[in-house]
């Protein structure tokens, strides 16, 4: 999981990416937290149910994301990171095991906080960021 998520880390080192690293307690603001993700051993379990050479593949590419982030085409990734199309597919869609490990148990746990907040909040005002 730390190996995945490194081309995420290498940013603060790219100045021309213009992210900054925010340290925040939210805690000190009285605002309610809700950290609905998985465990690392959770996510461990799916990425161990993905086919080993979709595992291999996004080991090989990995170095180049982090080399591309670290080094320059910061705004070719994050183009095509945020690119909007009609398109309702994505390639992790093609392994169903993959899309499982990175958006499935993450996403139904993510829409029921969210529905939650719904329910106990639904009919007043409120505010809600999901980072």
């Amino acid at each position: 999981m730390h190996a995945l998520t490194s081309s995420y880390r290498v940013l603060k080192f790219n100045r021309r990416a213009g992210m900054v690293e925010q340290d925040i307690d939210h805690k000190v603001y009285g605002v309610p937290v809700i950290t609905p993700d998985v465990s690392a051993e959770e996510f461990r379990g799916a990425w161990r149910k993905i086919p080993f050479k979709h595992r291999l593949l996004l080991w090989l590419m990995l170095p180049i994301v982090v080399i591309g982030r670290l080094f320059g085409g910061t705004r070719a990734i994050w183009a095509m990171a945020m690119e909007e199309t009609d398109e309702t597919e994505s390639p992790i869609d093609d392994v169903p095991e993959m899309a499982e490990a990175f958006c499935g148990e993450r996403d139904r746990r993510l829409l029921a906080a969210l529905h939650d907040v719904y329910e106990s909040r639904g009919s007043g005002s409120v505010e809600v960021a999901v980072v």
